[in-house]
């Protein structure tokens, strides 16, 4: 074969090597996120999917928390972002920091709990919920972040980098399905 035989071939060889690949990539089912653990260094990062997000949603939301090992008290991490397999970062949406006390308030400020029992009868207690009366006071829970649901597919990671610069990287499907 000549040089003219070769070239045509050749050109769409290289087609085909750049656009079956961008195909895929644009076509990728996205991820679902599941309740996972993961430990990193020092830090203890746990993943759930928000189950009161609308599933015909453009976005996916992840609610992460992060604790030092052994330690329960949550620390708000500088920044939470996907990274392609390139590198590049793919920036959240949206991203709400929750305090304690912030969860959905769906009802009167009211809380019902088991009061004291003595002899044969049983007594349930009624109380005034100051947390949801006034709202959220408390130091910082969780944080919800929502990505593309486009992005949000295999081959890319979470990251979450800490106060300290540690820098906590997940694939997504070890944290999703």
């Amino acid at each position: 074969m000549g040089h003219t035989t070769l070239r045509p071939l050749l050109c769409a060889f290289l087609t085909c090597l750049v656009w079956i690949p961008a195909t895929q990539a644009a076509t990728a089912k996205p991820l679902k996120p599941v309740r996972q653990t993961v430990k990193s260094g020092k830090y203890v990062l746990n993943v759930v999917n928000d189950k009161k997000q609308d599933p015909a949603s453009a976005e996916i939301r992840v609610i992460i928390r992060v604790t030092l090992s052994g330690d329960k008290k949550p620390i708000k991490p500088e920044a939470v972002y996907l990274e392609n397999g390139d590198g590049g970062k793919i920036g959240a949406e949206d991203r709400e920091d929750r305090k304690v006390g912030n969860e959905e308030n769906t009802g009167l400020p009211l809380s019902v709990s088991p009061g004291y029992q003595s002899g044969s009868g049983g007594s349930v207690g009624v109380g005034l919920d100051l947390g949801k009366l006034f709202g959220p006071d408390g130091e910082y829970s969780y944080s919800k972040v929502d990505f593309k649901r486009t992005d949000f597919v295999a081959g890319r990671k979470l990251v979450v980098v800490m106060p300290d610069d540690s820098v906590i990287r997940v694939p997504l499907k070890s944290i999703a399905k």
